[in-house]
């Protein structure tokens, strides 16, 4: 896709080669879309690469309510430099009730650049949940969902290896500048729910 401002909605892109689409265009809507899934939402047509791969120029792309599964590549490739990117609202590895296993792999940025990823699920992953590698990429990852990851849910690495270990005042450099994750010291039931106590070092 190289026309800025597009808007991709409502097509099912299965059983391809390749990636179902490649963007280098600036501002691009990708939205209820299904990629490696027939528009049942439930049933795989296997796609032998990424769903969606943003390429140079993809910047200020808002991916939302996109059905993904059935690929052999991450759902989401971040292959270049962009910034803006918005990923909000898909279903990647499985169907809206939850009750389908549609294995694929997560979110994967491979360079620097800012993206909000919020409110997604990612289950089934048959890697990382979302992995980052970029050095100087900021990430604002709230409200996700990620479960029964063969990897990490959040790798803020390089190399798809081992749980960065926290660090003393979080002074380590990386994806996210590496941000030390919570530590839980307690859990207490209240009734109905169930509080959790943590601590983590913050820079």
């Amino acid at each position: 896709a190289t026309a800025d401002d597009s808007v991709l909605r409502g097509i099912a892109v299965t059983g391809m080669a390749n990636e179902g689409i490649h963007v280098t265009a600036a501002r691009m809507v990708i939205d209820q879309n299904w990629f490696g899934v027939l528009t049942d939402g439930v049933t795989p047509s296997f796609h032998a690469s990424e769903g969606v791969t943003l390429g140079n120029g993809a910047d200020d792309t808002t991916l939302t309510d996109n059905h993904f599964g059935g690929l052999n590549f991450p759902a989401i490739r971040i292959a270049n430099p962009v910034t803006g990117t918005t990923i909000d609202s898909n279903w990647i590895g499985t169907d809206p009730t939850l009750a389908t296993n549609l294995g694929t792999s997560g979110i994967w940025s491979q360079t620097t650049g800012t993206a909000v990823i919020t409110d997604n699920v990612i289950a089934n992953s048959l890697s990382h949940g979302i992995e980052t590698e970029g050095a100087g990429s900021t990430f604002t990852m709230l409200g996700n969902r990620i479960y029964a990851s063969a990897g990490i849910g959040i790798d803020l690495d390089d190399g798809g290896g081992p749980v960065t270990l926290n660090d003393p005042g979080d002074g380590d450099a990386g994806p996210n500048g590496l941000l030390n994750f919570p530590v839980i010291t307690a859990t207490v039931p209240t009734g109905a729910d169930t509080l959790v106590n943590y601590s983590v070092y913050l820079p």
